[in-house]
């Protein structure tokens, strides 16, 4: 990702959900809310990567974004194993 290279920050991304299929049109409707939501996981939520081996977390921060249907809606769900944001 190239957040993460810009920020120093080491991550690895995995999705699941795949199943789900939606019209072109929805996904360029999420498209750049998704870039954004991962963009900011990666800026104030992930540590670096020394930051984590001394937390006793893995060097690299894990993002996931998930995909399933409710009903006629389709879901996309963030999330990191990252510190957060701080509030």
């Amino acid at each position: 990702l190239e957040a993460a290279r810009d920020q120093r920050k080491q991550v690895d991304f995995a999705s699941a959900g795949g199943r789900a299929t939606l019209d072109s049109h929805v996904l360029s409707a999420v498209r750049g809310a998704l870039i954004q939501v991962v963009s900011n996981s990666i800026a104030h939520g992930i540590e670096p990567s020394d930051e984590r081996r001394h937390l006793g977390k893995p060097a690299a921060g894990r993002i996931e974004i998930q995909v399933s249907r409710r009903g006629s809606r389709v879901v996309f769900t963030a999330s990191d194993d990252g510190r957060g944001i701080d509030a």
